[in-house]
């Protein structure tokens, strides 16, 4: 398995330079179940990217609900103002973490045996079956490194590394992104069959369709939810990543938990109305756990916009006791604490029933 870096660049002007403040629209009710929502935060605004404005989070007073959202919500078409100079266009993790990840990456199927001869091989064969280990690499192939290759398509691909990495295992790949720029870049550079909307590719097509922290930055997760439902194969799985409300990062941080961004995110989820909301899109739901992959950038990131309060930057970065500390954080969350209090959701789907998908 190739493991070397892909980076499609983006030069766009960072989205204060330039750029018009966003249009709003005032969202009071739940998307899932219609409820008025509480105010959960005030006043919080943007320290990462310099979109102009502040905003509140509300959260669905229902219990079996609490699904979290931005009010007021920039207007659809003014989204991709937000994103000039997103990080998911930059490369992946730097450093030691981003080294030790794909050195584990050709060693985490479950049919890969361990070397005979002691070498380095063995070393990380081992720390692949370590299951914190496992699972922060497994996470950069969308935990599919046992699925038998087919058609996939990354919603969001970004700077494209899942699908180089997909395709360098067998798999015919395609992406979704609404960046002109990435959208030529990834086709002429990389070859991938990249469109501009899902709705440019026909139904029934994909046996893998996978979402990486991208369904708490659409406007209707369950729209958006069903649209890919509509394009997996009778039987096609839907693989799906975002941040998850109930984790223990953000019981501690609080309104300086990084992963609720804001305005990016406009919606944020529990591994409970997460799955409710697959459902109403007519997906039928195999797992909903929680990981801590992201748990140590999660910690150390969100040390960062208490320390510094306002434009904490793009790479926050942190010494080496505080990255110390995150990785403690991780293992904490990873073995000690309650199983649905990871970072992460990570959800897997299967389009089980013909009858259910209303095609867009």
């Amino acid at each position: 398995m190739a493991t070397r870096a892909y980076k499609i660049p983006h030069k766009s002007l960072p989205a204060r330079e330039g750029v018009r403040p966003l249009r709003r629209v005032s969202r009071t009710k739940c998307c899932l179940c219609n409820a008025d929502g509480n105010v959960l935060y005030t006043d919080v605004y943007d320290r990462h990217w310099n979109v102009e404005g502040q905003w509140n989070l509300r959260q669905c007073p229902n219990a079996e609900c609490k699904l979290v959202w931005l009010d007021p919500c920039p207007v659809p078409e003014d989204i991709p103002l937000m994103y000039a100079e997103y990080f998911t266009h930059d490369g992946g993790f730097q450093g030691a973490a981003e080294d030790l990840r794909n050195q584990l990456l050709p060693y985490i199927s479950s049919n890969k045996t361990k070397s005979r001869r002691f070498s380095a091989d063995q070393i990380y064969w081992g720390l692949s079956r370590i299951s914190v280990f496992r699972d922060f690499a497994a996470g950069t192939l969308m935990w599919l490194q046992d699925a038998p290759p087919g058609e996939a398509l990354d919603f969001g691909f970004g700077a494209g590394q899942l699908l180089i990495r997909l395709r360098d295992l067998g798999w015919k790949v395609a992406g979704v992104e609404f960046d002109p720029e990435v959208l030529a870049m990834a086709r002429e550079e990389f070859g991938i069959d990249a469109r501009a909307s899902i709705l440019d590719f026909p139904a029934n097509k994909f046996d893998v369709i996978t979402l990486s922290h991208v369904i708490e930055h659409v406007p209707d997760p369950i729209a958006t939810l069903r649209e890919c439902a509509s394009r997996l194969k009778l039987g096609g799985r839907l693989v799906l990543a975002t941040p998850n409300t109930n984790s223990l990062g953000h019981k501690r941080f609080g309104a300086n938990w990084r992963p609720l961004d804001p305005p990016r995110h406009l919606n944020l989820f529990s591994p409970e109305n997460l799955t409710r909301c697959a459902e109403k899109a007519g997906l039928e739901v195999e797992t909903a756990r929680t990981s801590a992959r992201s748990a140590c950038f999660s910690w150390y990131s969100s040390k960062s916009l208490i320390q510094k309060k306002k434009n904490a930057g793009r790479s926050e970065k942190a010494g080496i006791g505080v990255k110390a500390s995150g990785a403690l954080f991780q293992l904490w969350e990873h073995y000690l604490v309650k199983k649905d209090e990871g970072e992460e959701i990570v959800l897997v789907a299967r389009r089980t029933q013909e009858k259910k998908l209303v095609f867009l």
